[in-house]
């Protein structure tokens, strides 16, 4: 579902950008593309947390088990 919905927002980009090339011309391509861009970055810097931690809370124990406990075969299916 994931592979299914990131091919159709490439060829709905591929769709628009050629619209917006046949209709207006090359100079447009760049105003299209630097909206969502902006979209993009606003949403960014208004994120009050990261999407990805750097680092571990300062709560965390370093000395705890962490959550995968697979063992040495890497399987969970024992």
């Amino acid at each position: 579902m994931q592979t299914t919905g990131y091919n159709i927002g490439i060829a709905a980009g591929c769709l628009a950008g050629g619209l917006i090339l046949d209709g207006t011309g090359a100079g447009a391509l760049l105003w299209a593309a630097a909206l969502p861009t902006t979209a993009a970055l606003a949403i960014a810097a208004a994120a009050r947390r990261p999407g990805v931690p750097g680092t571990r809370p300062a709560h965390a124990d370093p000395a705890a088990p962490t959550a995968d406990r697979t063992g040495p075969g890497g399987s969970r299916n024992r």
